[in-house]
């Protein structure tokens, strides 16, 4: 990976993981995606590997972040040493699809950290808008509320008003994370509801 940093050689490791004959040492992967977001220039390949192969997938969404921060957000605080609060910044920023419930652990515990409230800022928003993301509103907006960040701080988080309005994504109302008003309704006809709420069938079988 540090020769090449291409995605495809992380695919074919995660492959090689996967070899139930003669598969890779899972320590020595995890250790491999601990340390790439904590060298102080890290390429592009790691975080894309992470989110897709890693974080995407339902099926490993939780090991691979507890594998990658979770289980070493205990150890953050105001003087850890630097490659760990380099690691807790640059995580969140691709963990959006991990189930909210494994990430909030340590999300509080890097807002605890000042350096760290950036990134827990520039990482909810991730939540919002991966399309397998959905993280829970109103904690969601309670972590905002309480990392007090400048209301000009770069990139802002997902508008305040759809997390108190409840919304948890915005795929799935796109109109509740900007300024722009729903599409009104239209009259189209009674498609395929037809009066007292019946299914009106578009085609009808020929005997």
């Amino acid at each position: 990976m540090d020769l090449l940093d291409a995605y495809r050689v992380t695919g074919e490791i995660r492959f090689a993981l996967a070899d139930p004959d003669d598969g890779l040492p899972a320590e020595a992967v995890w250790d491999g995606y601990r340390g790439r977001p904590e060298a102080p220039t890290a390429g592009e390949t790691g975080p894309c590997s992470l989110r897709v192969d890693g974080f995407e997938d339902r099926g490993t969404s939780a090991a691979a972040f507890e594998e990658v921060l979770g289980r070493d957000a205990t150890r953050l605080r105001e003087d850890a040493p630097a490659p760990l609060p380099r690691r807790a910044r640059r995580v969140p920023e691709v963990s959006g699809a991990v189930p909210w419930p494994v990430q909030l652990p340590a999300y509080r515990a890097a807002a605890a950290v000042s350096a760290l409230r950036p990134a827990v800022f520039r990482g909810l928003p991730d939540g919002c808008h991966a399309v397998y993301g959905g993280l829970d509103p109103a904690a969601a907006l309670d972590l905002l509320t309480a990392l007090g960040l400048p209301p000009d701080t770069e990139h802002p988080p997902a508008p305040r008003r759809a997390l108190a309005a409840g919304h948890a994504n915005h795929h799935r109302a796109p109109h509740a994370w900007t300024d722009e008003p729903a599409p009104a309704r239209t009259n189209a006809g009674p498609g395929p509801v037809g009066a007292g709420g019946t299914l009106r069938r578009p085609w009808r079988r020929s005997r």
